[in-house]
C-alpha cells in the first residue's frame, strides 16, 4: 500500500513538473510550427464552415424552432411543489429536484396523479 501511494505522489510531482515545463499553449503553437500541412488543412476547413454559416438564413440558424413563447396566448398560473419519488424506480440522479407543475384557473387546480 506505502508503494503504491508513494508512486502516486511520485506521477502526480512527474505530471506537475512535466505541465509547469511544457505549457498548453507553447505545446499547441509548436504543434503548428512542425505541421504546416495540418494548419493549411484546417484554414481551408474553417472557410468552408464559415462560408456555410454564412449562407444560411436566420431560420436555419436558429436551433429550437418550438420554444416556449415570450408572451402566451392566455394567462395561466402554476403551482410548484415538490414531488418524492420512490427510490426503487432507479433514476441515476438520486438528488435530482422533481417539481410538478399544475395549471389553476382562479382558485382551483387539479391534481395529476401520473406524474412522471
Amino acid at each position: 500500500m506505502a508503494n503504491e501511494a508513494d508512486y502516486r505522489a511520485r506521477q502526480k510531482l512527474c505530471l506537475e513538473k512535466w505541465r509547469k515545463d511544457k505549457p498548453a499553449h507553447k505545446y499547441q503553437n509548436q504543434y503548428r510550427q512542425d505541421h504546416p500541412d495540418y494548419v493549411s488543412v484546417n484554414r481551408e476547413k474553417q472557410k468552408v464552415r464559415n462560408q456555410k454559416r454564412r449562407d444560411q438564413t436566420s431560420q436555419e440558424k436558429i436551433v429550437k424552432m418550438d420554444a416556449l413563447q415570450t408572451q402566451p396566448e392566455k394567462t395561466m398560473s402554476y403551482i410548484m411543489t415538490s414531488y418524492k419519488m420512490d427510490a426503487s424506480k432507479k433514476i441515476v440522479k438520486m438528488d435530482t429536484l422533481f417539481v410538478q407543475l399544475q395549471a389553476f384557473h382562479g382558485d382551483k387546480y387539479t391534481f395529476s396523479a401520473n406524474f412522471p
